[in-house]
């Protein structure tokens, strides 16, 4: 007898420890499932606060699209033909350079007239006459004359035309003949003016009837 209740003391105490065990390992569980909880709340907070920036960003970036497609004629956004030209003109005006500051403002310009629901010609040519007159004055030092002129020529040109303006660019090129019928002499040309001796804008031509276009605004070149 004394041997089956000591069995069964045994036994208590081993039930006994067990349950113990199980109780801390419970503990232990609900401890780690709230720290486990607490981790994840922070680990939430941190992604949150990481992605706020990133928010702000994006919605920078939606801003600038929003006015780059707004001021800037399309062949200066982005794939545009003169896209780099957008951001050396960007640099430069930061930079207070005068010359870049009054081309931006003519491009807007007439970025703004070309969005007229009833567009007008005449505006639009004096636009893009200012246009030249400064863009010649920028396009000193920043490459080859004739390769940015033809470049920026094309570019206006087919812009004119997926606007269906009907105007055209025509450029001016060191050491053309001097045609009276579309240029004037600017200040310092010589009295001779028999050939250009460098070129200070476009001249714009009006191409309703393109069998007869019409000479809307000269080209400004100093003659020699």
């Amino acid at each position: 007898m004394t041997t089956v209740f000591s069995d069964i003391e045994s036994a208590s105490e081993e039930l006994k420890k067990q349950l113990q065990e199980r109780e801390c390992l419970e503990t232990l569980e609900a401890e780690l499932e709230q720290k486990l909880a607490a981790l994840k709340k922070r680990e939430q907070s941190l992604n949150e606060d990481t992605q706020f920036p990133c928010k702000e960003q994006s919605l920078e970036q939606q801003r600038h699209g929003v006015l780059d497609k707004a001021a800037w004629p399309a062949v200066f956004c982005e794939d545009g033909a003169l896209c780099s030209w957008r951001h050396t003109i960007l640099d430069c005006v930061a930079r207070e350079d005068i010359c870049a500051t009054g081309l931006l403002l003519t491009l807007i310009k007439f970025e703004i007239l070309c969005r007229q629901p009833e567009k007008n010609a005449q505006q639009i040519a004096t636009a893009l006459h200012d246009i030249s007159l400064e863009a010649h004055k920028f396009w000193q030092g920043k490459g080859e004359f004739n390769d940015i002129a033809i470049r920026w020529r094309d570019g206006f040109n087919a812009l004119l035309v997926e606007r269906k303006v009907p105007i055209e660019v025509q450029a001016v090129y060191p050491q053309d003949r001097f045609d009276i019928n579309c240029m004037v002499c600017a200040e310092d040309s010589s009295d001779s003016r028999l050939y250009v001796k460098e070129p200070l804008s476009w001249v714009i031509l009006d191409k309703t009837n393109a069998e007869q276009p019409k000479v809307l605004r000269h080209g400004v070149v100093v003659t020699v």
